[in-house]
């Protein structure tokens, strides 16, 4: 690893505050670089094989830190710039109330993660692979979550409607853990065309909603090779792209919950369409 010589004193470091603006999606998609706070963040960009470009280190945690970073380069296959910052500046890089010390600054990864421009074609999922629709899904939190459980249950493909949360923002990797970093993730501005496109290619669509015509999932008997497509939890899921679905399932509840988060709803789909799959085989 390169390690600057000199520990950075100043909240105004200039290399410093060009990391900190990252915390900006606009600054983000202008750079195509993101913050990764912490050392689970940093664990999983190297074995993602992320372009590290830089860490960020405080100086009072620097020596328990040295390992992650001996790992992190040896999983990697390349070195990367090392700055150590006194806790005073450090805290220009980090929300956290009790930050690990670590912060790194990664390029986009293009090799997993894109947008669908206007008129451009949907990349359909590979043969097998499984993959959930997100439509509107604007708390960072959730978006994470979402995220994680789609990684723990093996779907590896996600789309995600234009409004959605930034999957690069702070608040959506801390809530992954990480898991954005081993998924493919397409950002589509039109999900009504999704759905049309999935369907041409063969997949099953189910809108995860309570609306008329809507079965129980028991009932949908789900296979690997349905998408589903999950809601935001105060609009649903917009008709226009409802009324493109093969069908609609939902969760049965006690009545006296009003509903599931949009992760908690996510998670038990997924779970159950990893389940539905094994029962098939």
């Amino acid at each position: 690893m390169k390690m600057a010589p000199d520990v950075i004193t100043s909240r105004k470091n200039a290399v410093l505050s060009a990391a900190a603006a990252l915390r900006e999606k606009k600054v983000r998609d202008r750079e195509r670089a993101f913050l990764a706070d912490g050392k689970k963040l940093f664990s999983e960009l190297c074995k993602a094989g992320a372009e590290v470009r830089t860490v960020f280190l405080r100086a009072d945690a620097e020596k328990d830190l040295f390992p992650v970073l001996e790992r992190g380069e040896a999983i990697l296959g390349r070195s990367f710039e090392v700055f150590r910052v006194a806790p005073e500046a450090f805290s220009r890089l980090t929300e956290q109330q009790a930050p690990d010390g670590i912060v790194s600054v990664a390029e986009f990864l293009s090799g997993r993660h894109g947008r669908v421009p206007a008129g451009g074609a949907i990349p359909a999922p590979a043969a097998g692979e499984r993959a959930l629709i997100l439509s509107s899904l604007q708390d960072p939190g959730n978006l994470g979550a979402v995220a994680r459980s789609a990684l723990a249950f093996g779907t590896k493909k996600l789309y995600l409607s234009a409004d959605c949360a930034d999957f690069y923002a702070p608040k959506t990797l801390r809530a992954s853990m990480g898991a954005f970093f081993h998924l493919d993730v397409t950002v589509c501005p039109d999900l009504a065309l999704l759905v049309r496109a999935l369907r041409a290619a063969g997949r099953r669509v189910l809108a995860a909603e309570l609306r008329e015509g809507a079965v129980p999932v028991s009932g949908a008997r789900l296979s690997p090779r349905d998408v589903l497509i999950v809601g935001n939890e105060g609009h649903g899921i917009p008709p226009e792209v409802s009324a493109e679905a093969d069908g609609r399932v939902f969760l049965p509840i006690a009545p006296e919950a009003e509903s599931l988060t949009a992760a908690a709803a996510a998670s038990v789909l997924l779970y159950l369409q990893r389940e539905g799959g094994r029962e098939r085989k």
